[in-house]
Order: C-alpha cells, then structure tokens, then sequence
C-alpha cells in the first residue's frame, strides 16, 4: 500500500494551504502578504521550504528553513 503522505519541495500554488495550516495552529492570523513576504520575498535571503502533501487532504504540513541576520 502507498503512503498517502509525500514530503516535496514547495512548488507554487502551495501558499494557500501552507497559510490555513498556518493560521490554524497559531493564534494571531498571518496574511497571505505577510506571507509572501516572509517566504518568498524575504529580504534576508533564500527560504527552503518542504511540504507534506496527503494525496487527498492536500497540503498538511511544512518544515521551512530561514535564514536569519545575527549581529554578535
């Protein structure tokens, strides 16, 4: 029996699911032109994104990797 959950790269198109899984885990919502900005457009540098896909419940899940500016 296949699994019916696949880990993949983010792949446009996955900003809607990523967002609701997003705005139901955690109490103060994020817009998606927050959302845009922080993953896609984010200033400090690329951000790697996997996504957990069910093949019929679609997005469920996310694992990002940000870069992050630290000054010591």
């Amino acid at each position: 029996m296949a699994d019916p959950v696949t880990i993949r790269a983010y792949r446009p198109g996955d900003e809607q699911g990523l967002l609701a899984g997003y705005n139901a885990v955690f109490p103060k919502a994020r817009s998606m032109a927050h959302w845009r900005w922080k993953f896609l457009d984010n200033p400090v540098g690329e951000v790697h994104i996997a996504v957990a896909e069910h093949e019929t419940q679609g997005v469920v899940g996310t694992y990002t990797c940000m870069p992050v500016r630290v000054q010591m």
